[in-house]
């Protein structure tokens, strides 16, 4: 007789160690596998995680060798396969992140760790190994790394700011004190009773405090200006208006000894726009190319029916704006690539010129001139507002 009590001890204590195992992996919240290698290596055993994670169930992903190669995403899958590669090379443990597709389309970011088994010359038998599910994780890290950039973003701009909130502070104060300057040694020289001027001396004197006054008068309208477009507050009133005779007033109001300016437009153009902003619009642009460019520069004043709107033109022969201005310095408190130092400005005029198309439903843009210089052009459609009184009678079209 043969005495099999021992024996059955024995496969009874291996089956409750093989029940032990299996509960441990199968409690595990990650996938355990056993595998052949090779693309065409087969699947000895997965644990049942698979569903949970993917959505198949074991056998649906143990069906053929291809299943798991196939849903990796095409950009992972070489990465994936390698990783395998090293570790049946010896080249150390199998440690990779993939994206692969689950069973209802969703992308699950594994993370994937295993190892060789070896026979007892050291051949690689097959791989097994553990696969987490990462993709909470890979999701975290994405918004970790969109805020960072965000925080970059904003502290780039808060830095910009206060550049611009500087280089503002210094215009403003320096387009201030500069009329103020002469407006207070004139009207001081004015008031002094021991100085004795002659009518043509009281006369020049006078007209300085008058030109003075109104640049800062234009500063600070343009200031409010901003501020008031910034906070909506701002709509243009339509009225029927002979641009070129509103063009000619402007001139005359802003002449300059320094800057030949000239009409190119004998005829009437007529344009349903609000008059006391394109007044602003032909300001600053004129203001703006005597600014930047040498005394002496010539300039020339437009406008044309465009359709069912007007263009205006001033145009100049100066250095011209370069490309990688052109939409910068209508951004406000820009003065493009350089400070003018015989002239300096707040930086708010092309600006303000842009925001005044806009209410147009037009807009503003500055090219090259032919023949040299810088051409800023403003299109300013007629609009379906009705039209009202102009404020103005020597605007208005005839």
């Amino acid at each position: 007789m043969v005495d099999v009590g021992e024996y059955r001890r024995t496969a009874r204590a291996l089956r409750e160690a093989e029940e032990k195992y299996r509960s441990l992996v199968e409690g595990l919240p990650a996938v355990v596998y056993i595998a052949d290698f090779g693309e065409d290596g087969s699947w000895r055993y997965i644990s049942p995680q698979i569903h949970s994670i993917l959505g198949f169930l074991p056998k649906e992903f143990t069906a053929t060798a291809s299943v798991w190669r196939e849903r990796i995403l095409p950009e992972d899958r070489d990465r994936a396969l390698e990783a395998e590669l090293r570790v049946l090379r010896g080249e150390g443990r199998l440690q990779c992140e993939y994206r692969i597709t689950a069973k209802d389309g969703r992308q699950v970011w594994i993370r994937e760790e295993g190892d060789a088994v070896r026979d007892d010359e050291g051949n690689p038998l097959y791989l097994q190994g553990v696969m987490y599910d990462v993709t909470e994780m890979k999701l975290a890290e994405e918004q970790l790394v969109r805020s960072l950039e965000a925080e970059k973003e904003a502290s780039a701009r808060a830095r910009a700011l206060n550049d611009m909130q500087h280089s503002f502070l210094q215009a403003v104060s320096h387009d201030l004190r500069t009329p103020l300057t002469s407006i207070m040694g004139n009207a001081l020289t004015l008031q002094r009773e021991d100085i004795h001027l002659s009518p043509d001396e009281a006369r020049e004197l006078i007209g300085a405090l008058a030109a003075n006054s109104r640049k800062l008068y234009r500063l600070v309208t343009d200031l409010l200006d901003l501020d008031r477009i910034t906070r909506g507050v701002i709509e243009p009133k339509r009225v029927e208006v002979d641009v070129m005779r509103l063009v000619s007033n402007v001139l005359e109001e802003s002449a300059t000894d320094d800057h030949p300016v000239r009409i190119v437009t004998p005829d009437q153009v007529v344009a349903l726009v609000d008059a006391a902003q394109l007044e602003r619009i032909v300001e600053n642009l004129v203001t703006n190319a005597i600014r930047y460019t040498p005394p002496g520069t010539p300039i020339w004043v437009s406008a044309e029916r465009n359709g069912t709107g007007v263009v205006v033109a001033v145009e100049d022969a100066g250095p011209g704006v370069p490309l990688e201005l052109r939409e910068r310095i209508f951004e406000p408190f820009r003065q493009g690539s350089e400070v003018v130092d015989h002239s300096p400005g707040v930086g708010i005029g092309l600006s303000l010129v842009a925001r005044f198309a806009e209410l147009h439903g037009g807009r503003a843009w500055v090219e090259e001139r032919n023949g040299g210089g810088a051409s800023f052009k403003v299109y300013l459609p007629d609009g379906s507002a009705p039209v009202a009184r102009a404020p103005d009678a020597s605007l208005a079209a005839t």
